[in-house]
């Protein structure tokens, strides 16, 4: 997964701001020349590195700088541009890239669509850590020819961050992209452990693969879709081809829809856990019955792509109110996506996060190990379609929702235990917006903690999407013109 960091525009800081739960220390205005913001790759003891996208003469310059972490000043900047190995790039390729820390070394990835050649390839470079050596020349990864108009490329990586994973994904502008071949390569080595087309077809039918992760081992675990049907997911054992394949469905009654689902697995992808939203039905026309909705959960042994336990639960009462609320859609079931799920290594629970499409209400659901509901939370947020973003984190066994809230949902929504979904303010372009922390501890209880105020419509601090701090170094980069900050956030139970 790409290390990307927010980049957001907020009321420049000068203290350490503390709450109840979270604070967050920022560091001191600067101007850089280094090029503009991307994101920030990762982080080791001491530091943490930074990707700026630069020009020099008509060229492009991928800059990456070390940043202590306790004063934020730069340490170096380096170039690790590719021009220098492949020459000019011409105007006609749309070109990718992702970066990765790993052991020491920072790994670029560029990835090259050439529209005229009809061909994509992948290249890669290293650079040290410790002083920006720039490690070798630009190494070919993968190539291909005849890929058709509608393609990308796309690198991600093991969550111990040894081995990448180049997706060759292809598309007829009708359906979605699907992952044609998969390339998966160790880093330190260079060495090129699977190399082959995805299958296209199982036993049950035609499917297509639309996501593939891969463990430290390097099995392949892949979501995939069929032309009719259900969604399922599959493994690849290492150095296999052959695909062990599993359909999510739920077994509630023939008039039940699953609206949204997110995969989760354990550190050795021996298991997936899905859990999600399911809405019932029980009558054809939908104006005209009383929906019922509730949690689900599925934990799949993905060796023998068994069920081992596969669980649903309606919602209580409180929690279908706040459902019922969450936006007039008689046309529509999926009133809510879900965007992340958490494991919690000291107990296996499974914490399964969605947000309102059509409200910026959060709902988070804590099951325990064998999929029994524990609570369901909804945290009131308000949104508008400019400012339905927020950064969350999961620390200590509590998490913690940081976004832009209107003042007026203090006096609106005393009680964030106990509240109607009308009487949420959305942010909108709101003066004196609060910068808000909610948490949720272990037993579902929720609190709510003011982090910061614009007093004077200056801190746009309004996160463009979902992104989780605990994936990532707790860094944030504000920007305020032509001036930069750094902020780090804390959390504490």
């Amino acid at each position: 997964m790409k290390k990307a960091i927010l980049f957001v525009s907020v009321l420049f800081l000068t203290s350490i701001l503390y709450s109840q739960n979270a604070s967050f220390v920022s560091g001191p205005e600067f101007i850089n020349k280094n090029g503009v913001f991307k994101y920030i790759i990762g982080e080791d003891k001491t530091s943490f590195y930074v990707f700026r996208l630069g020009t020099k003469g008509s060229g492009v310059q991928n800059n990456i700088e070390k940043c202590n972490k306790k004063t934020f000043a730069v340490e170096w900047v380096k170039d690790i541009s590719f021009e220098k190995d492949l020459g000019e790039i011409p105007g006609d390729q749309f070109q990718r890239s992702n970066i990765v820390l790993s052991r020491g070394k920072i790994y670029f990835f560029l990835s090259i669509l050439e529209t005229r050649k009809n061909s994509r390839s992948v290249y890669a470079k290293s650079m040290n850590c410790e002083n920006g050596e720039v490690l070798g020349k630009a190494e070919l990864i993968a190539s291909e020819d005849k890929y058709g108009q509608l393609s990308l490329l796309s690198v991600a990586f093991s969550p111990d961050t040894t081995k990448a994973l180049v997706l060759f994904n292809q598309g007829d502008g009708i359906n979605p992209y699907y992952i044609k071949r998969v390339l998966l390569v160790e880093l330190k080595s260079n060495k090129e452990l699977f190399n082959k087309e995805m299958p296209v077809s199982d036993d049950k039918g035609n499917l297509q693969c639309t996501s593939v992760s891969a463990d430290n081992k390097g099995n392949l675990s892949c979501i995939y879709s069929r032309k009719e049907g259900s969604p399922g997911i599959g493994k690849i054992a290492f150095s296999s081809t052959q695909l062990k394949t599993f359909d999510l469905n739920i077994d509630v009654n023939d008039h039940a829809y699953l609206t949204a689902n997110i995969l989760q697995y354990d550190d050795n992808f021996d298991y997936a856990i899905v859990t999600g939203v399911f809405v019932d039905v029980p009558c054809k026309k939908k104006k005209e019955c009383e929906r019922k909705e509730g949690n689900y959960f599925m934990k799949v042994d993905m060796n023998t792509s068994k069920i081992v336990t596969a669980k649903y639960e309606y919602f209580d009462d409180a929690t279908h109110a706040i459902y019922k609320d969450m936006g007039d859609l008689s046309a529509d079931y999926e009133k809510v996506f879900c965007f992340s799920s958490i494991i919690d290594k000291t107990n296996e629970d499974v914490y399964s996060m969605a947000v309102g499409k059509y409200s910026g209400i959060i709902l988070v659901t804590r099951f325990d190990k064998v999929g029994k509901v524990i609570w369901t939370k909804a945290l009131p947020r308000g949104q508008m379609l400019s400012h339905q973003g927020f950064v969350y984190a999961f620390e200590k066994g509590s998490l913690f929702f940081i976004f832009l809230d209107n003042p007026k949902n203090l006096e609106n929504v005393p009680d964030i235990n106990n509240f109607l979904v009308k009487k949420i303010k959305d942010q909108g372009a709101v003066t004196g917006a609060n910068i808000v922390c909610m948490s949720i501890s272990k037993d579902g209880a929720l609190k709510r903690t003011v982090i910061g105020k614009d007093e004077k419509d200056k801190a746009n601090f309004i996160p463009d999407y979902i992104t989780n701090l605990s994936e990532q170094p707790p860094i944030l980069n504000l920007k305020n013109r032509d001036k930069e900050q750094y902020i780090r956030f804390e959390f504490n139970k």
